[in-house]
């Protein structure tokens, strides 16, 4: 019960885990999902035997990019591994450390019944960490409060000056020569 108490925190303190995608016209669109309680039976899950490249693949397989959740946990008894699956869409190498640091804190503190020290409950009553990184919806609102300060017209003058040199470009024969733009 503590892994899944530990997901649920983790899933709910992070809210890049809850992104899913839709493709509309062509385009793609991202959206945050609210966590549900019963996406831990979507999340997490109990293989009896060992890893193997198999139980790998099948979890990996299992991602629907419109339905979300993107990462998947599988609990092996047996071995006392805990395999973390996440879609290449929401977790790059940094944020990788992050979150498996976050999910130890939690686990952690589930072990130690501190429910007080790392874990704090917020105004909607739910726990979530308390030394979280930045919301992806504060960096967002930074990045739109930068772009009302910069200069598009300078911006585009030096792309468009960048544009003119030469560029290389693959031929038919798998050899590079350089085009003019």
């Amino acid at each position: 019960i503590r892994d899944r108490l530990s997901i649920s925190h983790l899933m709910q303190a992070h809210p890049s885990l809850r992104l899913s995608f839709e493709q509309k016209n062509n385009q793609w669109q991202q959206y945050y999902q609210t966590y549900e309680d019963h996406w831990i039976h979507l999340l997490y899950n109990i293989e009896q035997g060992e890893p193997s490249d198999e139980v790998l693949h099948k979890v990996q397989s299992s991602f629907d990019l419109s339905t979300g959740p993107l990462v998947k946990f599988t609990w092996f008894p047996k071995t006392q591994q805990l395999l973390c699956c996440a879609h290449h869409l929401i977790i790059d190498a940094v944020s990788w450390k992050v979150v498996l640091d976050d999910m130890q804190n939690v686990y952690r503190s589930h072990i130690k019944n501190e429910g007080g020290s790392s874990l704090q409950k917020n105004s909607a009553n739910v726990s979530v960490l308390s030394e979280s990184p930045t919301l992806f919806h504060q960096w967002q609102q930074h990045l739109v409060e930068y772009t009302k300060t910069i200069n598009i017209a300078e911006q585009t003058d030096y792309w468009l000056q960048q544009a003119q040199h030469e560029l290389p470009e693959n031929t038919s024969d798998n050899t590079l020569s350089l085009i003019h733009i």
